[in-house]
């Protein structure tokens, strides 16, 4: 059988040392290039949680104000509803003959110049 020296010239205390070296110059450089990182990732975080924070109440109240919306327009369809509608001439007719006597109707063109 043959006896395998090849361990024998090495010297345990230098490669703790290399490493110790190299464990240290791994944790420099985390701490060198990796922190500053997190740091710009932990200010971002902070910006993004009051940017969510003002959008949620942003949106709270967008939809606080279309609730009073569709409730206002609920209440007052009947009304939304009318303008909706084009104007009859012989139901206005009917309507004013209750009042006033109509001879005849002309529509009235207004041109930009002249005030209402």
């Amino acid at each position: 059988m043959r006896n395998d020296k090849s361990f024998d010239n090495v010297n345990f205390t230098t490669l703790a040392i290399y490493a110790l070296v190299f464990i240290a110059v791994c944790g420099v450089l985390i701490l060198f290039l990796l922190l500053p990182l997190l740091k710009d990732h932990n200010l971002l975080a902070s910006q993004l949680a009051s940017q969510n924070l003002i959008y949620q109440k942003a949106l709270s109240s967008l939809n606080q104000n279309k609730e009073k919306l569709n409730a206002l327009i609920s209440e007052n369809n009947k009304t939304l509803t009318q303008f909706d509608t084009a104007f009859n001439e012989n139901d206005f007719k009917k309507f004013a003959e209750q009042f006033i006597q109509i001879s005849s109707l002309e529509e009235q063109s207004l041109t930009p110049n002249e005030p209402f």
